[in-house]
């Protein structure tokens, strides 16, 4: 199928990708072919709004669609709040086709963004086919695509969607975030402060509380943090979100010491963007950081457990990364929650630190 068989020259897009982070990250790559396809389309996001700071400024695109999604779910759950569910609802469905979007590409490929994609109004609503989305997506969309194999990274698989369509697939190239001049300047004053201009790396070692079971213990970012700074002469920015992951990363930062400097809590996330670029490498589970900083150009260690690095592992917008994992029986596994996640539990500090010090070998 390409783009000329069904006359697919369209005027207004909307991107349908509600989240989460890394999903946000990983559909990047097919915004920026979409722009380079169509350089004069009008193009908006629809995304939920607690990401909706990573996409403020992004060079190229329009408008921003914030979806709000946790009012939404809680006046949902219960019968006697649908009503307050519906009112808040239709001024929103209202907006969104008062923008008259032609096509609509849902890249999140279920129940909930297939609704909002036909609520869109727009004629031209594409998909992928069944079998490569969830929850009878499918059925909301009138043009539906095989995006390559199953097993293939999320930014492939985006890719994919629009390959099948026909259109020019630009180089990869590592994204930018622009950060407003104010804002920036106070980032790197902070560097300045932290690292006097010596290069640093970044730990994340939090998670959200849904991914709790993809976490690496706390101690075991300690003592590889401490290895990181004494052999490798590196000093440490720890990155964090929220209360919760702030008082486990200080006792990190404690029992590292003076070579490891907590970075300020992340609000806006073009801000987390801007530290991880400047950095020289980057540690962290799969989480939405990783994909964050490789999609800036950082090299990462990802620590992988119960996903399958196959499909989730970060896409290369230019440097090689490491993948560690222990190929246990049990894993990769589809889980929600895990009592004993031996998958990470079990990475020694040993082998993680060897596949950072040839990361920083091999880049540095």
């Amino acid at each position: 199928m390409n783009k000329q068989q069904f006359c697919f020259q369209p005027k207004r897009i909307l991107v349908v990708r509600l989240g989460a982070f890394g999903d946000v990250v990983n559909t990047l790559p097919a915004f920026e072919a979409l722009r380079h396809n169509f350089p004069h389309a009008f193009i908006g996001w629809l995304v939920e709004d607690k990401w909706k700071s990573l996409l403020e400024g992004y060079p190229g695109l329009d408008t921003i669609i914030p979806f709000e999604k946790s009012t939404l779910l809680k006046n949902v759950k219960s019968p006697l709040k649908f009503p307050k569910a519906i009112a808040h609802s239709v001024p929103f469905i209202k907006n969104l086709r008062k923008l008259d979007f032609d096509t609509a590409i849902d890249f999140h490929g279920n129940l909930k963004s297939g609704i909002l994609t036909k609520l869109s109004g727009a004629k031209q609503r594409i998909g992928f086919t069944r079998g490569f989305c969830r929850e009878a997506n499918y059925l909301f969309t009138n043009i539906r695509i095989v995006p390559g194999p199953k097993m293939q990274l999320r930014a492939e698989k985006n890719l994919g969607l629009l390959k099948g369509l026909g259109l020019d697939m630009p180089a990869v190239r590592k994204i930018s975030f622009p950060l407003p001049e104010g804002s920036e300047k106070e980032a790197r004053a902070f560097l300045k402060s932290a690292f006097a201009g010596r290069p640093y790396v970044v730990i994340h070692a939090g998670t959200s509380r849904f991914g709790a079971y993809k976490r690496w213990p706390a101690e075991n970012f300690a003592r590889l943090g401490c290895r990181i700074a004494g052999e490798l002469h590196k000093k440490i920015l720890l990155t964090w979100a929220g209360a919760e992951e702030c008082g486990a990363v200080e006792k990190i930062r404690a029992q590292i010491g003076a070579d490891a400097v907590l970075a300020p809590e992340i609000i806006d996330l073009k801000i987390l963007a801007f530290f991880l670029q400047e950095a020289e490498l980057f540690i962290g589970a799969d989480t939405g950081p990783l994909h964050l900083a490789a999609s800036v150009g950082t090299p990462c260690a990802a620590l992988f457990g119960p996903k399958d690095p196959a499909v989730y592992a970060p896409f290369s917008f230019g440097p090689k990364h490491a993948v560690i994992r222990k190929n246990l029986p049990c894993s990769p596994c589809k889980k929600r929650a895990c009592k004993d996640p031996v998958c990470m539990t079990s990475m020694t500090v040993d082998e993680v630190f060897r596949s950072t010090a040839e990361l920083h070998a091999c880049h540095c």
